[in-house]
């Protein structure tokens, strides 16, 4: 997006790139065999995951952007599907024209226990109003949250972080900067802070054990059958 030209913009970058190193190096899959895709975020810069030096990386992006391997329909992904092991969409759900349509693609296209990054603005906070101003940096008012946490559960993912970022007003004053989080600023952070960070894992459903189903030992009832069967029943009342 281009508003990330601007000195705000930039200055809003480097807060979610420092804040996207810190999560990378804490909590993102390690090894030769992790595949890493990031929609959005080419202001991020290419060495945003050079902590994952063994893994395969690829950018894709909505717009014709330096440093993107494609250029993508958000709500059709060109992945395979359960192919990627973390992946990341920064700010593209405040970009796509169906954000639920975009996070049922984004779940897909997870492997079982991989990790969907959900990066944005934060859409109950005056940042969240920017779409109502001219050249906005949202296509409309985004998925909040709450609401957010809710959709992605509702796929069967589940939340394992988010945290609030950023906190200045949407149209500062020259000279003004973008400030982290901290002290008493914490408590305002829902409302103010101008990005939200999810994290969330798919998580791998169960196997049902069938073998421990199926060999139940039979119960014996005292002075009769065995435990009858649907079709002990049904012959007996005939008789």
């Amino acid at each position: 997006m281009q508003w990330f030209q601007t000195p705000a913009g930039r200055e809003l970058a480097g807060i979610e790139r420092s804040v996207l190193d810190e999560r990378i190096q804490r909590s993102a899959p390690h090894g030769p065999r992790a595949r890493v895709v990031r929609v959005g975020g080419s202001w991020l810069g290419d060495g945003l995951f050079m902590a994952l030096p063994a893994s395969d990386c690829w950018a894709l992006d909505w717009e014709p952007t330096a440093g993107a391997d494609a250029c993508t329909d958000l709500e059709q992904l060109p992945l395979r599907k359960e192919s990627v092991d973390l992946l990341l969409l920064a700010h593209a759900l405040d970009c796509s024209a169906d954000p639920a349509s975009l996070i049922r693609e984004a779940v897909e296209v997870l492997a079982p226990e991989g990790e969907l990054w959900v990066l944005g603005f934060n859409a109950w906070s005056t940042w969240g109003l920017r779409h109502l101003r001219a050249r906005p940096v949202m296509r409309r008012r985004g998925l909040g949250p709450g609401l957010l946490t809710l959709l992605l559960a509702r796929h069967g993912l589940e939340c394992r972080h988010q945290a609030y970022h950023g906190l200045k007003a949407p149209w500062p004053r020259a000279g003004t900067r973008v400030r982290a989080r901290n002290s008493w600023e914490r408590r305002l952070a829902p409302w103010l802070a101008g990005v939200h960070l999810l994290q969330a894992r798919k998580r791998r459903p169960a196997p049902i054990d069938m073998k421990q189903v199926w060999q139940t030992p039979p119960v014996e009832v005292p002075g009769r059958l065995v435990q009858p069967t649907p079709r002990t029943r049904i012959h007996v009342h005939h008789r």
